[in-house]
Protein backbone atom coordinates (compact mmCIF):
# COMPACT_ATOMS: atom_id res chain seq x y z
CA UNK A 1 0.00 0.00 0.00
CA UNK A 2 2.97 2.15 0.59
CA UNK A 3 4.67 1.19 -2.24
CA UNK A 4 1.43 2.06 -4.56
CA UNK A 5 1.29 5.80 -2.91
CA UNK A 6 4.42 6.25 -2.83
CA UNK A 7 4.20 5.31 -7.29
CA UNK A 8 1.47 7.77 -7.55
CA UNK A 9 2.82 10.43 -5.38
CA UNK A 10 5.58 10.55 -8.17
CA UNK A 11 3.95 10.37 -11.02
CA UNK A 12 2.14 13.65 -10.13
CA UNK A 13 4.73 15.31 -9.17
CA UNK A 14 6.92 14.56 -12.05
CA UNK A 15 3.56 15.19 -14.31
CA UNK A 16 3.56 18.69 -12.50
CA UNK A 17 7.30 19.30 -12.80
CA UNK A 18 7.02 18.91 -16.50
CA UNK A 19 7.10 21.98 -18.33
CA UNK A 20 6.70 22.09 -21.64
CA UNK A 21 7.91 25.84 -23.14
CA UNK A 22 4.34 27.53 -24.71
CA UNK A 23 4.45 30.49 -26.55
CA UNK A 24 1.63 31.97 -28.85
CA UNK A 25 1.33 34.44 -31.97
CA UNK A 26 -0.85 37.09 -33.17
CA UNK A 27 -0.92 35.96 -36.99
CA UNK A 28 -2.92 38.56 -37.51
CA UNK A 29 -0.57 41.25 -36.15
CA UNK A 30 2.07 39.64 -38.30
CA UNK A 31 0.82 39.81 -41.30
CA UNK A 32 -0.76 43.31 -41.11
CA UNK A 33 3.07 44.94 -39.53
CA UNK A 34 5.74 42.88 -41.14
CA UNK A 35 6.95 44.19 -44.74
CA UNK A 36 6.16 41.42 -46.19
CA UNK A 37 2.86 40.55 -44.80
CA UNK A 38 2.26 44.09 -45.91
CA UNK A 39 2.73 43.35 -49.57
CA UNK A 40 1.34 40.87 -50.13
CA UNK A 41 -1.77 42.39 -48.54
CA UNK A 42 -1.39 45.53 -50.52
CA UNK A 43 -1.40 42.39 -53.51
CA UNK A 44 -4.93 40.97 -52.18
CA UNK A 45 -5.88 44.52 -51.50
CA UNK A 46 -5.10 45.78 -55.54
CA UNK A 47 -6.38 42.76 -57.17
CA UNK A 48 -9.42 43.20 -55.00
CA UNK A 49 -10.03 46.58 -56.13
CA UNK A 50 -9.64 45.75 -59.83
CA UNK A 51 -11.96 43.14 -59.79
CA UNK A 52 -14.43 45.63 -58.47
CA UNK A 53 -13.90 48.48 -60.66
CA UNK A 54 -14.30 45.73 -63.28
CA UNK A 55 -17.71 44.53 -61.92
CA UNK A 56 -18.55 47.98 -61.61
CA UNK A 57 -18.03 48.98 -65.49
CA UNK A 58 -19.65 45.80 -66.40
CA UNK A 59 -22.60 46.62 -64.11
CA UNK A 60 -22.93 49.84 -65.91
CA UNK A 61 -23.17 48.89 -69.01
CA UNK A 62 -25.92 46.67 -67.91
CA UNK A 63 -28.13 49.75 -66.68
CA UNK A 64 -27.59 51.06 -69.58
CA UNK A 65 -29.08 48.27 -71.56
CA UNK A 66 -31.73 47.91 -69.39
CA UNK A 67 -32.69 51.44 -69.57
CA UNK A 68 -32.15 51.56 -72.96
CA UNK A 69 -34.43 48.55 -73.45
CA UNK A 70 -37.05 50.26 -71.04
CA UNK A 71 -36.86 53.41 -73.41
CA UNK A 72 -38.01 50.88 -76.37
CA UNK A 73 -40.48 48.85 -74.83
CA UNK A 74 -43.21 51.25 -76.41
CA UNK A 75 -41.62 51.73 -79.82
CA UNK A 76 -40.80 48.26 -80.56
CA UNK A 77 -43.26 45.45 -81.30
CA UNK A 78 -43.69 42.71 -79.67
CA UNK A 79 -41.37 40.20 -81.25
CA UNK A 80 -38.41 42.36 -81.51
CA UNK A 81 -38.77 43.73 -78.05
CA UNK A 82 -38.62 40.05 -76.58
CA UNK A 83 -35.57 39.39 -78.90
CA UNK A 84 -34.12 42.30 -77.42
CA UNK A 85 -34.91 41.34 -74.18
CA UNK A 86 -33.58 38.10 -74.57
CA UNK A 87 -30.41 39.32 -75.50
CA UNK A 88 -30.24 41.26 -72.42
CA UNK A 89 -31.03 38.29 -69.96
CA UNK A 90 -28.33 36.62 -71.82
CA UNK A 91 -26.07 39.38 -71.16
CA UNK A 92 -27.00 39.48 -67.33
CA UNK A 93 -26.67 35.81 -67.12
CA UNK A 94 -22.94 36.05 -68.31
CA UNK A 95 -22.60 39.05 -66.05
CA UNK A 96 -23.53 36.40 -63.20
CA UNK A 97 -21.16 34.12 -64.19
CA UNK A 98 -18.13 36.45 -64.71
CA UNK A 99 -19.15 37.58 -61.04
CA UNK A 100 -19.08 34.08 -59.52
CA UNK A 101 -15.84 33.30 -61.59
CA UNK A 102 -14.16 36.56 -60.34
CA UNK A 103 -15.40 35.55 -57.01
CA UNK A 104 -14.12 32.24 -57.00
CA UNK A 105 -10.89 33.20 -58.32
CA UNK A 106 -10.19 36.10 -56.24
CA UNK A 107 -10.39 33.88 -53.05
CA UNK A 108 -8.46 30.63 -54.45
CA UNK A 109 -5.80 33.47 -55.12
CA UNK A 110 -5.89 34.96 -52.06
CA UNK A 111 -5.62 31.53 -50.42
CA UNK A 112 -2.59 30.85 -52.31
CA UNK A 113 -0.81 34.64 -51.99
CA UNK A 114 -1.70 33.74 -47.78
CA UNK A 115 -0.29 30.27 -47.93
CA UNK A 116 3.01 31.29 -49.49
CA UNK A 117 3.26 33.93 -46.69
CA UNK A 118 2.70 31.42 -44.28
CA UNK A 119 5.18 28.78 -45.92
CA UNK A 120 7.76 31.53 -45.82
CA UNK A 121 7.63 32.90 -42.78
CA UNK A 122 7.75 29.64 -41.11
CA UNK A 123 11.07 28.85 -41.10
CA UNK A 124 11.57 32.26 -39.52
CA UNK A 125 9.21 31.04 -36.98
CA UNK A 126 10.64 27.43 -36.44
CA UNK A 127 13.92 28.59 -35.73
CA UNK A 128 13.14 30.60 -33.43
CA UNK A 129 11.30 27.86 -31.58
CA UNK A 130 14.32 26.05 -31.36
CA UNK A 131 16.39 28.55 -30.24
CA UNK A 132 14.14 29.30 -27.32
CA UNK A 133 13.59 25.51 -27.02
CA UNK A 134 9.86 26.40 -27.21
CA UNK A 135 7.94 23.22 -27.72
CA UNK A 136 4.34 24.36 -28.59
CA UNK A 137 3.03 27.23 -30.52
CA UNK A 138 -0.64 28.54 -30.26
CA UNK A 139 -2.57 31.60 -32.11
CA UNK A 140 -3.46 34.29 -29.59
CA UNK A 141 -7.17 34.05 -30.72
CA UNK A 142 -6.47 30.27 -28.76
CA UNK A 143 -5.67 32.08 -25.93
CA UNK A 144 -7.55 32.99 -22.68
CA UNK A 145 -5.07 34.21 -20.49
CA UNK A 146 -1.88 34.10 -21.06
CA UNK A 147 1.43 35.40 -19.82
CA UNK A 148 2.62 38.66 -21.76
CA UNK A 149 6.57 37.69 -21.92
CA UNK A 150 4.99 34.35 -23.89
CA UNK A 151 3.93 36.42 -26.51
CA UNK A 152 6.10 36.67 -29.77
CA UNK A 153 4.44 38.74 -32.04
CA UNK A 154 6.71 41.69 -32.00
CA UNK A 155 9.82 39.47 -32.05
CA UNK A 156 9.03 37.13 -35.07
CA UNK A 157 7.59 40.42 -36.96
CA UNK A 158 11.52 41.86 -36.34
CA UNK A 159 12.88 38.38 -37.42
CA UNK A 160 10.35 38.55 -40.58
CA UNK A 161 11.53 42.02 -41.51
CA UNK A 162 14.99 41.66 -41.33
CA UNK A 163 15.33 38.53 -43.84
CA UNK A 164 16.51 39.99 -47.67
CA UNK A 165 14.77 37.36 -49.40
CA UNK A 166 10.86 38.23 -48.53
CA UNK A 167 11.01 41.79 -49.53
Amino acid sequence: FFFLILILLYNSLSIAQSEDNLAYINLDTVIENSIYGKKVLSEIKLLNQENIQKLKNMENEIKSDENELNKKKNILSQKEFEKEFKKFEQKLSEFRKIKNKMTSDFKSQKNEKLNNFFLKINPIIQEYMDQKSIDILLRQENIFIGKSSADITKIIIEKINNVVDLK
